[in-house]
């Protein structure tokens, strides 16, 4: 008795013969348990692997394949180290770092950057150094100089200011002088000068330059 042949020519089946129910033709098994591999069957070759595309498309993420567990595909980290920019990441173009826009739009700061920490927005000092003005920072047009106003409100002093020492209030004799020896000078601190006329005695008339002097009437 010759042997049955159950050979169906078809590299994808294991072929064999039960004495009860005669040839069996079992599909092949071509699992190699890689989660990274796609597998079938070729009737000509037997079994094929494909390498599994775990590329999501997104420039975003870092595509890998893990064999028990399969693709994987993680954030990417875009930051550069730098506080100075803005990382964010495109899905299409991935990370990019725009430049950090540190202006606080407050003219009273210097707006700087620093690599470490960060946006820096420093008070700047608006002192000119001179006692004459009053210096003080505006947000919205920065360092504003005011003249001091040395006015003591008195009459009688002359208000000047200085540069190093500030306001210089000076009282000065001859301010109310008016060079007529026939008025007598005086400054009120609330009115300024004040001119009472000189009394001369019976006799006597008044020069505008020397004073009481006789006129020349005094009996004999």
């Amino acid at each position: 008795m010759n042997p049955i042949d159950c050979n169906d020519n078809n590299v994808c089946t294991d072929d064999s013969c039960d004495c009860d129910v005669g040839c069996v033709n079992t599909e092949v098994d071509c699992d190699d348990e890689n989660a990274c591999t796609e597998e079938h069957c070729d009737s000509s070759s037997g079994c094929v692997y494909e390498c599994v595309d775990c590329n999501d498309d997104n420039a975003c993420t870092t595509d890998s394949c893990d064999a028990d567990n399969g693709c994987q595909n993680v954030d990417m980290s875009c930051d550069d180290g730098n506080a100075c920019t803005e990382d964010c990441c495109d899905a299409e173009y991935g990370c990019t770092h725009s430049t950090l826009n540190c202006n606080d739009y407050n003219e009273c700061t210097a707006d700087r950057c620093c690599t470490l920490n960060g946006c820096v927005n420093a008070e700047i000092s608006c002192d000119d150094y001179d006692e004459c003005t009053h210096d003080y920072c505006d947000s919205s047009v920065g360092c504003v100089y005011d003249n001091v106003d040395c006015d003591d409100n008195n009459m009688c002093t002359l208000d000047t200011c200085h540069p190093s020492t500030g306001c210089v209030n000076v009282e000065n004799e001859c301010l109310c002088d008016d060079l007529n020896a026939c008025s007598i000078d005086s400054c009120d601190p609330t009115q300024g000068c004040v001119y009472d006329w000189v009394v001369c005695g019976d006799f006597e008339q008044c020069d505008t330059v020397l004073g009481c002097v006789a006129n020349g009437l005094e009996p004999h």
